[in-house]
């Protein structure tokens, strides 16, 4: 599943992340994870469309 499960604490509630952290690095394998990770994320939360104000 994961790149590296951890070997202590593994519960069956965190399998689906595990799963899901397989498959998004799986579909990502051929560049840079982190950088796709923030392209993700800024499709998801387009900062122009925030209603909250920056001190």
């Amino acid at each position: 599943m994961k790149a590296h499960l951890p070997t202590h604490g593994r519960r069956k509630y965190h399998y689906s992340s595990y799963l899901a952290e397989f498959l998004y690095r799986y579909t990502h394998k051929d560049g840079d994870i982190f950088s796709e990770f923030v392209k993700d994320v800024a499709k998801l939360y387009d900062p122009s469309n925030s209603t909250e104000e920056v001190c």
